[in-house]
């Protein structure tokens, strides 16, 4: 039996008349596949990645989703602050901010979009990136009920039942905060709060 380290002519091609190596097709076939392969990687990871926000977000793309959703959010875009006020509260795609996560809520929020109000007042009830203030916490969830949030009127029950506040508490928060403009922070008024 003999054994060869050198590939045989069938392997790697066969001379020319001036000594060159020559492609077989069977060589050539290979080149063309390995080339297709890295054609077809290169076409999925361009197609793989998500066209919007939504889809990056639901493909756990949250670093672009975060791009994307940033430039959607200094615009104005409600949604879309709220929507990355959760990366940030959660730390998907960017370095985790509870500050950075209110400052997104309440642009949202003051635009009333429920689901940030719910968010903010989840801030304010248990003092994550914000002061600990059950009355505002309280505010903002009658605030986002009013714009026919469903589970607003969970989220009073559970701030209530946790002993965070009693009946009194609750309706001096609606007499302190009767308006959405009266919960924007004094600090964004020329005051301080």
């Amino acid at each position: 039996m003999e054994t060869s380290s050198e590939p045989s002519a069938e392997e790697t091609g066969r001379a020319d008349g001036a000594g060159r190596r020559v492609a077989t097709p069977r060589v050539a076939a290979v080149a063309v596949a390995c080339g297709l392969a890295i054609v077809a990687i290169a076409a999925y990871a361009f197609l793989d990645r998500p066209a919007t926000a939504e889809a990056a977000l639901h493909a756990g793309h949250y670093w672009t989703a975060s791009k994307m959703l940033s430039a959607r959010a200094e615009e104005g875009d409600a949604r879309a602050q709220n929507a990355l006020a959760n990366l940030y509260y959660l730390g998907l795609g960017v370095e985790q901010d509870q500050k950075l996560a209110s400052k997104w809520y309440l642009a949202a929020a003051l635009q009333s979009n429920s689901n940030a109000q719910i968010n903010l007042a989840r801030q304010y009830s248990l003092g994550q990136g914000l002061p600990r203030d059950a009355l505002r916490a309280y505010a903002w969830l009658v605030q986002a009920r009013g714009n026919q949030n469903e589970f607003a009127e969970v989220h009073m029950k559970l701030l209530a039942s946790g002993s965070q506040l009693t009946p009194n508490q609750m309706q001096r928060a609606k007499a302190l905060y009767p308006k959405l403009e009266d919960l924007r922070p004094k600090d964004e008024q020329g005051g301080n709060d």
